[in-house]
């Protein structure tokens, strides 16, 4: 293809010069080629606004393939004459630092307003250990070993200006604690929580946004997405965060969760089985720890033959999913 006629251009030329005489000089004119003789030359588009070419006629919302210049159109946009271009980056810069000086008001508004709740939380956080010594005492068994890393947690938190919800939201509001996690009370929360300090205090992630997360608040959301399945963006705006961020810790929590949860045997001994069971069991099955259940469910034949081989039950002549249940003489479900 050609070259643009236009100095200082290297671009792929699309538009030949016109062959009206009066409109080929004013072209002329305006690249600055007067004794120019544009004989097969040719201009690129970078140098025509929009409001240059004619409007489609073809069907709407659709973009045509070929643009076709008005007949009194001239080239208008150069290196050299940057007037327009100069205008819209100015305007770019004046709204670049507006938002600059917004954010940088937003910075110094959240971080007195942190200044401030840690504050009040100090002055409300002592009056709570005179008034509810008791109940202190009563949970320190639980929690001792988790109690200094959770606090080092909430020493980061994110303003609350920003957010909707938090776990220290739940501690005395037990309806709301069993809706998004399906847990009975705070205390259990806390408890299950305890099984996974100090190891979660040692994730790291990419975003300083999340490292302002406490370890109550990241738990929390993983368990509002297991339980409610809410959307990323849902939770993004409960905890004041990006939904890509919410993302990322979910996926990084369901990981720690199972790497950490899987070491944990829930196979009680024969020993504990037989203190706990039931008299009903203890005339028939003196010798049980666990009671199996296996059970199948029809699905949908699978396409590959190897899937095929492991689904297709024999006596019942179709593609069933096989499972195996085992609980305890009390009901807990260990398998």
């Amino acid at each position: 293809m050609t070259r643009c006629s236009v100095p200082l251009c290297k671009e792929m030329a699309n538009h030949s010069f016109p062959k009206d005489a009066e409109l080929r000089r004013r072209w002329l004119e305006a690249i600055k080629r007067v004794d120019f003789v544009p004989k097969g030359a040719r201009v690129c588009r970078k140098h025509f606004h929009d409001t240059d070419y004619m409007r489609p006629s073809g069907c709407p919302g659709r973009a045509p393939l070929h643009r076709f210049l008005k007949k009194n159109a001239v080239p208008s946009i150069f290196e050299w004459n940057t007037n327009s271009i100069t205008r819209l980056n100015l305007g770019r810069l004046k709204r670049r630092k507006g938002r600059r000086h917004r954010k940088y008001l937003t910075r110094e508004r959240i971080s007195s307003d942190s200044k401030k709740s840690d504050n009040m939380d100090a002055e409300d956080s002592s009056h709570d250990r005179c008034s509810n010594s008791t109940t202190s005492h009563a949970l320190g068994h639980h929690f001792h070993g988790c109690s200094k890393y959770l606090v080092r947690a909430q020493g980061t938190q994110t303003s609350n200006s920003l957010r909707l919800f938090s776990a220290n939201d739940l501690i005395t509001d037990d309806e709301s604690v069993y809706f998004y996690t399906g847990l009975d009370t705070y205390a259990q929360f806390t408890l299950l929580l305890s099984t996974l300090v100090p190891m979660a205090c040692d994730i790291k992630y990419r975003s300083s946004d999340l490292c302002n997360l406490s370890i109550e608040d990241q738990f929390l959301m993983l368990l509002i997405k297991l339980r409610r399945s809410k959307p990323d963006f849902e939770i993004g705006k409960m905890f004041g965060v990006n939904k890509c961020e919410v993302c990322y810790v979910f996926i990084t929590w369901v990981n720690f969760v199972c790497d950490n949860w899987r070491r944990i045997s829930f196979w009680p001994s024969h020993h504990l089985a037989n203190t706990h069971l039931p008299a009903a069991f203890k005339s028939n099955c003196t010798t049980g720890v666990v009671e199996s259940k296996s059970s199948e469910i029809p699905i949908t034949m699978e396409s590959q033959h190897n899937a095929v081989k492991v689904s297709f039950s024999q006596y019942r002549y179709k593609d069933q999913l096989k499972f195996l249940v085992g609980c305890t003489a009390e009901g807990l479900s260990i398998y």
